[in-house]
């Protein structure tokens, strides 16, 4: 069961559909959005349209804040890879998800994300992770 605030951690979120769709189905969830600097720009515009009321941050903020950022009152965090490493502290993400994207990456990013959710995701946390191969969902 998720605690009352669950903190997301959605690693490649494309245009930021799922955690749309979860912040419609858990409104006192936060979303960590870990991805590509040129997807995070999509993402903030898309979220920014559909929940014009939520405080979203970003790269900025994490310059100014640091992984205090984390304490700050926001619903998303959207966020470039190279900050991931610099970002949590252990146990803090509630359930991180991955859909797709880590067949694409090689494997000392692979080997980094592992170690980093095994590390930060809390005791009974959860890893959602879905692989995409020859033209079927896994």
């Amino acid at each position: 069961s998720l605690p009352e605030e669950p903190l997301f951690c959605e690693i490649g979120a494309g245009y930021g559909g799922l955690p749309t769709k979860i912040r419609n189905n858990v409104p006192n969830a936060r979303f960590v959005i870990i991805d590509l600097p040129e997807v995070n720009a999509i993402q903030t515009y898309y979220l920014k349209k559909v929940f014009p009321k939520d405080t979203i941050l970003g790269f900025q903020d994490f310059k100014r804040l640091g992984n205090e950022i984390l304490k700050e009152n926001f619903k998303f965090l959207i966020l470039p890879t190279w900050t991931v490493e610099d970002l949590f502290i252990e146990q803090e993400v509630d359930v991180y998800i991955n859909i797709r994207s880590m067949m694409e990456m090689n494997a000392t990013t692979l080997k980094f994300y592992f170690n980093t959710i095994q590390t930060t995701l809390k005791e009974n946390g959860i890893f959602f992770k879905i692989r995409h191969i020859f033209g079927t969902a896994v």
